[in-house]
């Protein structure tokens, strides 16, 4: 499954009743954006110090960081867009009021579990418990 989605599919950017601000570049704020994490990446000092027993140097471990950082933002926006449905006994076909619903082959649950590395089931099962 690919992660690749329109922006304007995330129920977040519609909280402000416009997804797109005149004279802003998404494209342009998101290297500002990744530039000023990596300014503010591990002390190479430390890193220097530690070289010889570090497998990663500073740029793959700014790299990795950062990497986590988006995909717990990208997380963050599905979750928004998760619809939880109603929850129905099991012996009867009547609305359980205590309970609700999660689809395993939700678009926006399978989006999480890629990006967080989380089995779909595990990830339904804690969004559902109190």
């Amino acid at each position: 499954m690919s992660t690749k989605h329109d922006h304007q599919d995330c129920f977040y950017y519609y909280c402000g009743r416009s997804p797109e601000i005149d004279k802003i570049s998404d494209r342009e704020q998101f290297k500002e954006t990744i530039q000023a994490m990596q300014v503010l990446g591990p002390d190479p000092r430390r890193v220097k110090q530690n070289k010889q027993n570090s497998l990663l140097c500073l740029n793959d471990l700014s790299f990795l960081q950062i990497s986590d950082i988006l995909k717990i933002l990208g997380s963050i926006l599905h979750l928004g867009n998760i619809k939880f449905a109603n929850k129905y006994k099991k012996v009867k076909d009547e609305l359980d009021l205590e309970g609700c619903y999660i689809y395993l082959d939700h678009l926006h649950l399978c989006v999480m579990r890629e990006l967080l590395l989380i089995k779909a089931d595990e990830l339904r099962k804690w969004l559902l418990m109190r």
